[in-house]
């Protein structure tokens, strides 16, 4: 008997799970920038190939919307993606968007060994490539995720 496969990490799905409006269907694990740039509205800069989005992530609102969102900045290039998330509202919002996505990396990805030296963030690996959760805690909360 083979063990249970891993669900393949998504940004998409991870940008979902944390209520981002408009994301749609990625051709690959990662965004292209003018996929980026379909769910963020922002247009991109550069000349072929070397195209960058630099922008902010657009959360859902309406009657279903519970919490006023935090301020996001996504960089998205050829080479690497990088999503911000700053100035959250309220400690509870925090503790649950962390929750969530370490949650959703260590579900996805191989956790890699914390490394003492390097306190504050988190590392993951798997399907060639490498995810890094860098986080400051408001004051009081707790970094310790659930999954």
């Amino acid at each position: 008997m083979t063990g249970v496969e891993r669900p393949r990490f998504s940004f998409g799905e991870m940008l979902i799970l944390i209520d981002v409006e408009g994301v749609g269907t990625m051709s690959a694990p990662l965004p292209t920038p003018a996929e980026a740039s379909a769910f963020t509205g922002v247009v991109l800069s550069g000349t072929a190939p070397c195209v960058e989005l630099h922008g902010g992530c657009r959360f859902r609102t309406g009657l279903a919307h519970l919490y006023e969102p935090p301020h996001t900045d996504l960089v998205v290039s050829p080479g690497h993606v990088m999503l911000s998330i700053t100035r959250f509202p309220d400690e509870d919002i925090w503790k649950n968007m962390f929750e969530w996505m370490s949650g959703y990396l260590a579900d996805t990805l191989t956790p890699t060994p914390e490394s003492p030296a390097r306190d504050g963030y988190r590392a993951f690996a798997g399907q060639g490539g490498t995810a890094m959760l860098g986080f400051t805690p408001p004051t009081g909360a707790s970094t310790h995720a659930t999954s």
